[in-house]
């Protein structure tokens, strides 16, 4: 989805309650994930709006309510910092505060695989892996979703590990592993066997890309 020129704003300043909004930068140091991204997009025909009241069908429209909110996160380039390249999108009700990328290169996908994120980040050598810790904006519950350079759709989603918000992902060195922090005190780890993320690619063709 790219960017809309109806968006309110660049990130959600007035509804999100969290203590923290944590970017990122790749590994390559070419891209910039900022979280807490919000923007209002027209309303799909036929999609009713669920806070207006049968009563007042026949009075004139507020024009806003012709509009829906999403909430994501604002993908930008290394020194292209005017408007985002791309708006990506968090399921509904749930807003992200944090983002991390994982250190490896991973080897690209065959081409029967290669999936539509590869239209968004363009032409790489390598694929990247990054988390997205999201709070739903209605209760204290939370989601962390694992994603890849080369689709849209999260490679693996990890939820109900904490009872209030994820305010920090951490990866270790060798990406095996990630590391979350809640504000219910706990710290919780997803492990990643084998090469369930991807194959990495060797240190020194990886040290070559940055």
């Amino acid at each position: 989805m790219q960017p809309s020129d109806v968006s309110k704003g660049l990130v959600d300043q007035d509804k999100l309650r969290s203590v923290v909004r944590r970017p990122a930068w790749s590994p390559d140091g070419m891209w910039l994930i900022i979280p807490t991204a919000y923007q209002k997009v027209m309303r799909p025909q036929g999609h009713k709006n669920p806070k207006r009241k049968l009563e007042d069908e026949g009075d004139d429209e507020d024009p806003l309510a012709n509009f829906i909110e999403i909430h994501g996160c604002h993908l930008y380039l290394k020194g292209k910092y005017d408007k985002p390249i791309a708006f990506l999108p968090s399921p509904t009700g749930y807003t992200p505060i944090s983002v991390a990328f994982s250190p490896i290169f991973y080897e690209l996908p065959s081409t029967t695989e290669k999936g539509l994120g590869s239209s968004i980040w363009g032409d790489m050598p390598h694929r990247m892996v990054y988390a997205v810790a999201m709070r739903h904006r209605s209760s204290r519950t939370s989601c962390v979703q694992i994603f890849d350079t080369n689709h849209t759709a999260p490679l693996l989603e990890v939820n109900n590990a904490h009872t209030m918000a994820v305010t920090n992902l951490v990866w270790a060195p060798s990406g095996e592993r990630l590391w979350a922090c809640s504000r219910d005190g706990y710290v919780s780890v997803v492990e990643f066997k084998g090469e369930v993320l991807g194959r990495p690619v060797h240190s020194k063709s990886a040290s070559g890309m940055t």
